[in-house]
């Protein structure tokens, strides 16, 4: 098992668009997220590891492999 906590701060900015008054404009995020999950290993070179997350208040979930080789 294993649980998270991060804070996390991002900044967009329009550089290039095909509406000429979007170029320039910027927007930022920034809020904490949570996550708690667990590693499984059903052969002995691959993990599956799954998790709850909250983000920026927003339920969500995440499932990846990794093999190893």
């Amino acid at each position: 098992p294993f649980v998270g906590v991060g804070y996390d701060n991002t900044k967009v900015t329009v550089e290039r668009a095909a509406n000429a008054g979007a170029r320039g404009q910027s927007a930022t995020a920034q809020g904490t997220r949570f996550t708690v999950g667990a590693d499984f290993k059903p052969l002995p070179f691959a993990r599956i590891r799954a998790a709850y997350m909250l983000l920026h208040n927003q339920p969500g979930s995440m499932v990846s492999l990794g093999v190893k080789f």
